[in-house]
């Protein structure tokens, strides 16, 4: 592909994104929900604007990165562990059963073991930068319930990249996790350390911050990290993602200022929602399929698990979520979003999953992304675009 048609390609999927996008979020859905429709009206099935190439696949696994690295800054290592008994049980009635469930329907209807727990982990994986959303707009981000719904998305979402990286290179599983165990070791070192010498770093950046050219450096410094992260992840075999996703809770506000971080983390959230999230998704939704035959009742039996397992999940732990009506509760713990599409479109890519299941695993977060949502009452609404760039709390 020339360098001009690749540039008009890009130019076509970013601005069908955007827009759509932005007539989601007006609605009250997820924007990456018209990324992806804008991707899947623009490709192959509908009007055949826009097909994948290798050139868009680079630029798609670049965005992802930048993506994971976002996802890993919302989140922190303090969050994971807090509550552990708590959450861990929702991390299992909301993610792991529904895939377990998922996982033994595709393998009885005779798909392999590796496409079976990938297109069920997909699917029922709920993404932090969905439910962080709904947190916040339930104005429940420094309750329990809040924090218990935070943390078991994040444990969920490394069940998931990790499970996915296992799956990658199964003939090395067990290298893989103990290189997995040593590199989570050292990431709790880092991030002790961090903590303890917190006011020293801070200092630092304050020096930074003062500078013409500090931004730009700080920013720069925190890509690095996340590209050393991801490196080291493939070089022991497992999935850069999940280096960036580390990479990024290294990142606090508590060792950089609350004024400095918010600048710096403001970059990421602009370029990211400007240009990456709307890119990936769409490029995502270019390889979809409207799922037909076995691939549709596949389809609708995993939605109807899942939402019958959010509900499990708000009913079993109704007495913690005190601050929560039940079907607002239900919506929120039901976000899926990012993270499924992400694990879906590395496995696609890979050759691990066919083309029918990854439609299915599209179509699967389209639905319960329209769906779900829905179930949230209003009067807790705060518009999206207000959070977007919200300082998150630490």
């Amino acid at each position: 592909m020339r360098d001009l048609e690749i540039i008009i390609a890009l130019l076509i999927l970013l601005g069908f994104s955007l827009l759509l996008g932005e007539m989601f979020e007006k609605y009250g859905f997820p924007e990456i929900v018209g990324n992806i429709f804008a991707g899947f009206i623009l490709g192959p099935v509908i009007l055949g604007f826009v097909t994948i190439s290798p050139e868009l696949n680079a630029i798609a696994e670049l965005s992802l990165f930048f993506i994971i690295l976002l996802i890993g800054i919302e989140v922190t290592s303090d969050i994971i562990t807090k509550n552990i008994k708590k959450y861990i049980i929702f991390t299992f009635s909301g993610f792991v059963f529904p895939s377990i469930f998922i996982t033994f329907i595709l393998i009885v209807l005779h798909f392999t073991f590796s496409q079976s727990i990938i297109t069920a982990m997909a699917i029922s994986v709920p993404s932090i930068s969905i439910i962080s959303v709904l947190v916040l707009k339930y104005k429940i981000l420094k309750k329990l319930d809040g924090s218990l719904i935070i943390a078991s998305t994040v444990v969920s979402d490394i069940i998931a990249f990790s499970t996915l990286a296992i799956l990658s290179n199964i003939s090395n599983t067990i290298i893989i996790l103990i290189s997995l165990f040593i590199v989570l070791i050292i990431l709790f070192i880092l991030d002790f350390l961090i903590k303890k010498y917190s006011p020293t770093i801070r200092r630092f950046f304050g020096k930074m911050s003062n500078k013409d050219n500090g931004e730009k450096i700080v920013f720069g410094f925190i890509i690095i990290l996340g590209m050393i992260f991801a490196s080291v992840f493939q070089i022991i075999g497992i999935t850069y993602i999940l280096g960036a996703f580390f990479a990024g809770m290294l990142v606090y506000d508590t060792m950089m200022g609350k004024l400095f971080y918010k600048r710096v983390s403001n970059t990421f959230r602009r370029i990211n929602y400007s240009f990456f999230i709307p890119i990936f998704f769409s490029i995502a939704g270019l390889s979809a399929i409207i799922p037909t035959g076995i691939y549709l009742i596949i389809l609708l039996i995993s939605i109807i698990i899942i939402v019958l397992f959010s509900i499990l999940t708000y009913l079993f732990g109704k007495r913690i979520f005190t601050h929560i009506n039940s079907k607002s509760g239900v919506g929120i713990i039901g976000g899926r979003g990012a993270v499924g599409i992400s694990i879906g479109s590395i496995a696609f890519a890979s050759g691990l999953i066919t083309n029918n299941l990854y439609s299915v695993i599209i179509f699967g977060t389209i639905i319960l992304s329209l769906t779900m949502p829905l179930m949230i009452s209003k009067k807790y609404s705060v518009k999206h675009s207000n959070l977007k760039y919200k300082n998150k709390k630490r």
